[in-house]
């Protein structure tokens, strides 16, 4: 993240083209919602991650300017998962799998003009970090309490 100076959502769908064809936050919330896998800047937007339409209420790991973010997409398993700065944040599997589709596409929305974003990698290959079992629980624990809204 190089530059963020009002809120931020990085996330994927498998409907690109609804995503796309938005020019507003009020629109992306009038779309179907259940269509969006996404990771927010602020908890003003989504409660820092949504899944398939639901709301993750408690989590603070949201990301800030100077974070790398990275986002893997296993499409064959329907799972995405998010890093932030090479520590696991959250995944959608096992409670809430992606849609199945032909493609998932990944975007970053941004609410100012001067808001901004750097790809420094994309392609196919395996999670670049190791999981840490003690974030893996933390989240898992988040999951189980039903901890969404």
């Amino acid at each position: 993240i190089t530059a963020s100076y009002d809120e931020m959502v990085i996330g994927v769908t498998p409907n690109i083209s609804l995503v796309s064809a938005l020019d507003a936050w009020d629109n992306l919330e009038s779309t179907n919602m259940k269509h969006l896998w996404t990771y927010s800047r602020s908890p003003a937007h989504y409660g820092y991650i949504l899944l398939g339409g639901r709301k993750v209420s408690n989590t603070t790991n949201h990301f800030k300017v100077g974070d790398k973010v990275t986002i893997y997409v296993d499409a064959a398993q329907r799972e995405v998962r998010w890093y932030r700065n090479g520590r696991f944040v959250a995944t959608n599997l096992p409670e809430f799998p992606m849609h199945e589709s032909v493609g998932y596409g990944v975007f970053v929305m941004v609410d100012y003009e001067g808001d901004e974003v750097k790809v420094s990698d994309f392609g196919y290959g395996r999670i670049p970090f190791e999981q840490l079992e003690e974030d893996v629980s933390i989240w898992r624990e988040c999951v189980k309490r039903k901890q969404f809204s």
